[in-house]
């Protein structure tokens, strides 16, 4: 498994060369390729809410209004992506070269050598060859966002959305929500404010649950170029420590060598503690189940996904 596509989801706003600059990051480990998508709202589906308790000159005029600005931000991210592109010297294109499209090669499935377990090789963490190249493309839709990206995503590797903390339009967390939910693909959430330039020391947020488990393996191709994995979880259920101890064996089988770090919860809510462990051990990236609870249960009771949506300060690579 490998992110060969990759699709970062561009909203028109400032913040959104960080979430190219998150696509990039993980797109040259394996020379792959971003799709750069904005989706347009539907001006009629916002005033839908409001049409009908308006008159026709009020409602000609937020109709004009609305579409101005979802010109405005169409513009704002196809001009984020060019000045990017540039920088960046990504390779313009829209479908493979010529001889990318190649079955898996000797290496890609050589089997581990019996009774070895082994920490990542340096081929397992080598950096884009000289003139190794990624692609990307500007995609434009039209459409409910969340809608969009829940679809798009499943014909990608992975998806790269900002972070909605701090955000007034729930719009944002909606598409979050989707993409996790119906795109059946790891989803990197990064943070409004801050580049990603590297994706080396991982943290795991383990909990034992299926959700966790997902994550795990979505994530396999990054753990197996990162320089260190930390495992962490809080010490309160005792019926899953097996399960909870376990992951850095079933890691090693896959040639990934992680540290254990339980931690006890103390009076701290647990997703506060563990992003704080993570940033102390300077880490740049977690991964973490989302929802083992239900959405409704996190939104009103507090969960550790919710915690992260709204707080996070690193990026989190989530799977449903």
């Amino acid at each position: 498994m490998t992110y060969r596509t990759v699709l970062a989801v561009l909203q028109g706003a400032k913040a959104d060369r960080y979430c190219l600059t998150a696509a990039h990051a993980v797109a040259r480990i394996f020379d792959g390729h971003i799709d750069a998508l904005h989706v347009r709202a539907d001006p009629r589906a916002f005033l839908d809410y409001t049409g009908d308790a308006m008159t026709g000159q009020a409602y000609a005029q937020l109709m004009d209004a609305v579409e101005q600005e979802v010109t405005d931000k169409a513009r704002k991210a196809r001009a984020e992506f060019d000045a990017w592109a540039r920088e960046s010297g990504v390779e313009l294109a829209s479908e493979p070269a010529a001889g990318v499209v190649r079955p898996p090669s000797t290496e890609d499935r050589r089997a581990p050598a019996a009774g070895v377990v082994r920490p990542p090789s340096t081929e397992d963490r080598r950096a884009p060859a000289a003139g190794a190249t990624v692609s990307a493309a500007w995609v434009e839709k039209a459409g409910a966002e969340d809608r969009v990206v829940g679809r798009d995503g499943r014909l990608h590797d992975v998806l790269v959305l900002l972070s909605s903390a701090g955000q007034d339009d729930a719009r944002g967390e909606q598409t979050i929500q989707r993409a996790l939910f119906e795109s059946g693909r790891p989803v990197l959430i990064v943070p409004r404010d801050k580049a990603v330039k590297a994706l080396k020391r991982i943290a795991i947020f383990w909990n034992g649950s299926k959700e966790a488990a997902r994550a795990v393996e979505a994530a396999m191709p990054l753990l197996r170029h990162a320089n260190a994995v930390d495992v962490m979880w809080v010490e309160e259920d005792v019926e899953g420590d097996a399960v909870q101890t376990g992951l850095a064996g079933y890691l090693a089988w896959h040639g990934v060598a992680a540290s254990a770090k339980p931690f006890q919860p103390g009076k701290r809510f647990i997703g506060e503690l563990l992003m704080d462990e993570a940033a102390k051990a300077s880490m740049d990236l977690i991964v973490m189940g989302g929802y083992s609870h239900s959405r409704l249960r996190e939104f009103i009771l507090g969960g550790v996904t919710q915690h992260m949506l709204e707080n996070a300060t690193l990026p989190v690579l989530a799977a449903h």
